[in-house]
């Protein structure tokens, strides 16, 4: 089970990935430029927001298909679920509830 980071612990994290990633591009501390450790530092900042923007994704492909498992599960249950407005009307059926009730879904 993967253990949850704080942020901080996170941005720690990405950020030495990130050095890293462009360790062989970095100015020597003692001969830097000021413009040479600004572009260190720009792309260490762009190599960070990519790996961050690559965990978005994958985060969010992953609650995209959980999403769908319960959506499954929901209309395929062998028990009726439905949902009732505040005025008494169904709005919501799955497969097994509209079968015991005799309505028709409409999508």
């Amino acid at each position: 089970m993967k253990s949850k980071w704080d942020g901080i612990e996170r941005r720690k994290s990405l950020r030495a990935a990130a050095e890293a990633l462009v360790a062989n591009l970095s100015p020597k501390p003692m001969t830097a430029r000021p413009i040479e450790a600004l572009m260190h530092e720009l792309i260490v900042h762009q190599d960070r927001i990519e790996m961050q923007n690559e965990e978005l994704r994958r985060n969010h492909i992953a609650l995209e298909e959980a999403r769908d498992r319960y959506m499954d599960l929901y209309e395929f249950a062998p028990v009726g679920y439905l949902t009732i407005t505040p005025e008494g009307l169904i709005s919501e059926i799955n497969v097994t509830g509209s079968e015991l009730l005799g309505v028709v879904r409409i999508q």
